[in-house]
């Protein structure tokens, strides 16, 4: 574990990741909040990143808060695990949409200058060489024709039709200002309309008439 405040650090060697994790909330599943990778300084990490000063090329000051509780995790990769297939498919995860197998072996066939090389030329036939395609282009046609305005779509539904939707309340934004008319309907009930149109019915209402008209605010 790190100490409270002022921690000086070496950085990564080559195939070599250091990481700063923050075990405050959880010593099974850590947050980075700083790393070193490849003979690289050292840097935050979203989204807690610590406040890190690399004034040489070889270590750097990391400060630790008081209420913190830090560990550094190591992990190394010996240079026989990178293999150029590995190399390919890591690049062609980053840059492409996935790697296949043909793309890779594209990548790791036979050059004199290895792997490094032939994304350098990958790249540049990418930008320079290959005509741009569109995502919009190849989506619209294989998805449906756009709808014309004749077609009939988001209607109401009439109260005692199959799938009819009710909602919690009888008046909008828009009725504000608007009259507010009542009646008295079959079977009792009030009816309350505004602009000729019924928007509830209630069992009872009771509002003097004297209060009338009923303006919606």
């Amino acid at each position: 574990m790190l100490r409270n405040g002022s921690v000086e650090l070496g950085i990564a060697g080559a195939n070599e990741l250091l990481v700063i994790a923050d075990t405050r909330f959880s010593a099974t599943w850590p947050t980075p909040a700083a790393r070193s990778y490849d003979g690289l300084p050292w840097e935050g990490a979203m989204p807690r990143p610590l406040q890190i000063d690399c004034a040489t090329s070889t270590s750097c000051t990391v400060v630790v808060p008081e209420d913190g509780s830090y560990r550094v995790d190591v992990y190394t990769l010996s240079p026989e695990e990178t293999t150029p297939d590995k190399l390919a498919a890591r690049f062609l995860m980053q840059a492409t949409f996935g790697p296949t197998t043909e793309s890779v072996k594209e990548l790791t066939a036979a050059t004199a200058h290895g792997v490094s090389e032939k994304i350098e030329a990958w790249i540049e036939q990418q930008m320079h060489h290959i005509k741009g395609t569109s995502h919009r282009g190849y989506w619209r046609e294989r998805a449906n024709p756009r709808v014309g305005p004749s077609a009939y779509t988001g209607g109401a539904r009439p109260i005692c039709e199959v799938g009819a939707r009710f909602h919690r309340f009888a008046f909008t934004k828009e009725d504000e200002g608007k009259t507010l008319q009542v009646e008295r309907g079959a079977g009792g009930l009030y009816i309350l309309s505004i602009e000729g149109t019924a928007r509830a019915e209630m069992s009872g209402f009771d509002v003097p008439s004297s209060f009338a008209p009923f303006v919606v605010c």
